[in-house]
């Protein structure tokens, strides 16, 4: 299971840089061909750049047949947010399944 730990200021450039090591975890799991399991759980603020980052990933091994779930944030707001844009893939239907 990825830990999805992300910061909780406006910082872009440091939610991007943990963005960026959450994709290197999530690449090594597919080359290892892992089950991939995130765990947003504890996600209290996330920002679109972030977002954008992780789904462009999670589209990407889709794509290429990783086996992928998820684990919706706690908080509410921040689950009603993504919802609302569609993460992690859009409006794009795709398997992925979410353990709420």
């Amino acid at each position: 299971m990825i830990k999805i730990d992300l910061s909780e200021g406006d910082n872009p450039v440091e939610q991007i840089k943990e963005s960026l090591k959450i994709i290197s975890r999530i690449d090594d799991a597919f080359d290892k061909r892992e089950k991939i399991s995130l765990d947003l759980s504890g996600v209290k603020w996330v920002l679109p750049c972030t977002v954008i980052l992780i789904s462009g990933k999670l589209r990407e091994i889709l794509c290429k047949g990783a086996d992928v779930s998820y684990i919706p944030p706690k908080n509410l707001k921040v689950k009603e947010w993504l919802s609302d844009i569609g993460f992690p893939l859009g409006k794009q239907k795709m398997v992925l399944h979410s353990f709420q």
